[in-house]
């Protein structure tokens, strides 16, 4: 298990310390620090690894050919490229890191959505995504003119692919 400083109030100190504060001294990095804020921090308390509700999630998407993916998924989707190398090219994803991983050939994408997006007027995306030459795929007959599926609870749906053929989905709650 990994150390997790506990913070707490720093413990009352006597007269005589606060008559004399403690002169500031430099930790990590630029910031000063008093010595009542250093015990204040210095108490170690392990921390469950075992638990992923305390870390951040990744995704992951194939790809076959990483370039053309960069282009999809940073310039029609609009997502800030992080960094790329020959394993993967990584992006922001409103705050989700997004691997798009290279994988070799051949690939057969998964037939169900492998990524989505939870959007406040999926009418309105749909659009703008369809400018930029994103095609919405029609799997019932119950799909508007933009290929927006409504649920029965009223949950809308519409679905895309990335030029690798996985299915990405727009949701509207």
């Amino acid at each position: 298990m990994l150390p997790r400083a506990r913070s707490g109030k720093p413990k009352a100190s006597s007269a005589a310390s606060r008559s004399s504060p403690s002169p500031p001294t430099r930790a990590s990095g630029s910031r000063l620090q008093s010595r009542d804020q250093r015990k204040r921090f210095a108490t170690i308390e392990p921390m469950d690894t075992t638990s992923l509700g305390e870390f951040d999630v990744m995704a992951f998407a194939p790809t076959t050919h990483a370039s053309r993916a960069v282009e999809f998924y940073r310039d029609t989707l609009g997502l800030p490229l992080i960094s790329q190398d020959g394993f993967a090219a990584a992006f922001d994803a409103h705050g989700i890191m997004l691997r798009v991983t290279s994988v070799p050939k051949p690939f057969t994408p998964q037939p169900f959505t492998v990524l989505g997006w939870k959007v406040p007027d999926i009418g309105a995306t749909v659009k703008g995504l369809a400018t930029k030459g994103v095609k919405f795929e029609r799997y019932m007959d119950s799909q508007d003119e933009l290929n927006i599926w409504t649920a029965p609870g009223g949950v809308k749906v519409a679905w895309f692919k990335d030029p690798d053929g996985n299915i990405l989905s727009l949701t509207e709650f």
